[in-house]
């Protein structure tokens, strides 16, 4: 059960947005994976539309429908232009659960634009509950425990989470707030899979785990995690793998110390090389490479000697941002 929303979801749902096929979107609710999540900007704004074919003809009070919006630089009536193309996209007159997409600041989710716009679409039934998606735990969980004004919080959570992560997670999830993990599963690699799924599974404060789903081949490797439990073998593997990965992986515990000359954002473009290298998500990854270059200064990186920010868990960060430089042929 998704928190105080008492939707009932799977164990894994579907993250469709990145997926182009509306047959394997429509085989995984068919099969069980009923909870399916995109954004309005995926695929360049075609995620949505691609999921209301998906599910033309199928039975919607059995589908959670999730989505979300950036925070929209036009304020209320952004916000609201945005649910309405989403309903005609998904083809649907509401949305279950409807977030703000990627929040950073604890400002931005005590915004009385945001909770007025909430207030007028629940009351026209357009949207049954709301919430928020971040990779910054450390500053938005708290502040939305405290304020309870959200139904679901969307957060980053792995293998590789610091543990306050978890305990704040916890406390959230005690409160009532429904939790979806996203970015549980390190890549597409099929070994990894299955334990990484599986482990999910056992942490309590999750109600759901959202996959990346593009293809049947990764339908089939996720309905199949779910057929026996963790075990021994499963944890051998994953811990294999956090020290094999512990000097490369970030884990958005937003603990960096010092400050980037140049204004780099560097927790979003450690992202970029996940998105690159471990999901393999090239497009995507390119997308949010660009976005996430543009809000530093030109030549950032490049003509830096030495880098000034600092990794708490030791990743050497210097090394990391040439490294980020060199896939997206940043000269």
């Amino acid at each position: 059960v998704l928190g105080r929303t008492g939707l009932k979801v799977p164990a894994i749902s579907f993250g469709a947005g990145h997926c182009q096929s509306p047959g394997v979107i429509r085989s995984g609710i068919e099969r069980g994976l009923n909870l399916v999540e995109t954004s309005r900007p995926y695929l360049g704004g075609r995620s949505e539309g691609i999921i209301g074919e998906a599910i033309k003809g199928l039975d919607r009070d059995k589908i959670t429908l999730v989505t979300k919006s950036l925070n929209h630089p036009q304020g209320r009536e952004g916000l609201l232009s945005d649910v309405e193309q989403s309903l005609r996209e998904l083809g649907t007159d509401y949305i279950d659960v409807w977030m703000l997409h990627g929040m950073e600041f604890a400002h931005e989710i005590v915004n009385p634009v945001f909770r007025e716009v909430v207030t007028e679409l629940k009351a026209s039934g357009k949207i049954r509950f709301c919430g928020l998606s971040t990779h910054y735990l450390d500053i938005i969980v708290p502040v939305a425990t405290r304020e309870m004004f959200y139904d679901v919080l969307q957060v980053i959570y792995n293998r590789n989470s610091p543990p306050e992560h978890a305990q704040m997670l916890t406390q959230a999830h005690d409160a009532g707030l429904g939790i979806i993990g996203m970015k549980v599963v390190a890549n597409h690699d099929a070994a990894l899979v299955g334990p990484t799924i599986r482990h999910t599974g056992t942490l309590g404060f999750l109600d759901t785990s959202l996959v990346s789903i593009t293809n049947f081949e990764h339908l089939k490797e996720n309905l199949e995690a779910l057929r026996r439990p963790y075990g021994p073998a499963d944890e051998k593997l994953l811990a294999s793998w956090q020290r094999q990965t512990s000097g490369q992986l970030c884990r958005s515990c937003g603990g960096c110390s010092g400050e980037c000359p140049g204004r780099r954002s560097i927790p979003d473009l450690m992202r970029c090389i996940r998105y690159m290298e471990r999901y393999q998500e090239e497009a995507f990854a390119r997308e949010q490479f660009q976005a996430a270059a543009k809000l530093g200064l030109p030549g950032a990186c490049q003509d830096c000697p030495s880098c000034k920010v600092r990794c708490r868990f030791g990743i050497d960060i210097q090394e990391r941002m040439h490294h980020v430089h060199e896939i997206f042929n940043v000269g």
